[in-house]
């Protein structure tokens, strides 16, 4: 899936440092590759959300690990009731023009945690208002649930159709249920967005696939 998809830019969930390095080291067809993304245990270890890009195709002007809850910049800090820590990974690019690139992984259980960590994906956009930004990742929720709508009423544009469908599998019994996106700062273009169901089961959730132009 990985070589037929062929992406410039990847956000992967849930990467454990032995599965990164086999990604770039195998699984990845083209390249050279680049990447950044911590672990989200007080230690920096554990379960990472890496943004992976081709160098050849973005430089990186800065990159960053931010926490959600009160103290976003303190590893392993968690939200109200959340489960255990959960991160995004922000990668600011430069392709003749900026890009703002945040792979976040929402909690599991907790509602509360989950409108958190939306509201604070929607400061960090408002760091750089003049800058486009991509978010992307497991929010563990649907665009209709309640705790979503700060990254909506912020103004932010699913890159997928509204009919795309589930991007989760049998795989934990969540089968009907949008719960990965890709929104956008007003200004890109996109040429086509899929959830690619023709993976199978090799994770528990579908690839999203967007190709899309970055505004100047």
């Amino acid at each position: 899936m990985l070589e037929r998809v062929g992406a410039d830019l990847w956000g992967f969930q849930e990467v454990f440092g032995f599965q990164r390095r086999w990604l770039l080291g195998h699984g990845l067809a083209g390249g050279p590759w680049a990447h950044h993304g911590e672990g989200r245990s007080r230690c920096r270890r554990g379960e990472a959300v890496p943004v992976v890009w081709d160098r050849d195709r973005f430089g990186l002007v800065g990159a960053r690990t931010v926490w959600f809850g009160p103290t976003p910049q303190l590893p392993g800090s968690r939200g109200t009731d959340a489960g255990s820590p959960r991160i995004a990974t922000v990668a600011e690019l430069w392709a003749n023009r900026p890009l703002v690139v945040v792979n976040a992984h929402l909690d599991s259980s907790s509602p509360v945690a989950r409108a958190e960590a939306a509201a604070q994906l929607v400061e960090l956009v408002a760091e750089r208002p003049r800058v486009p930004h991509l978010v992307m990742g497991d929010l563990n929720a649907t665009l209709d649930d309640p705790e979503l709508r700060p990254l909506v009423d912020a103004g932010l544009v699913p890159a997928l159709p509204a009919d795309a469908g589930s991007t989760a599998t049998a795989f934990e019994q969540e089968v009907g249920r949008a719960l990965d996106h890709v929104l956008l700062t007003p200004g890109f273009d996109v040429h086509r967005a899929e959830v690619r169901r023709d993976a199978g089961t090799a994770s528990d959730h579908y690839p999203v696939v967007v190709e899309l132009e970055v505004p100047s």
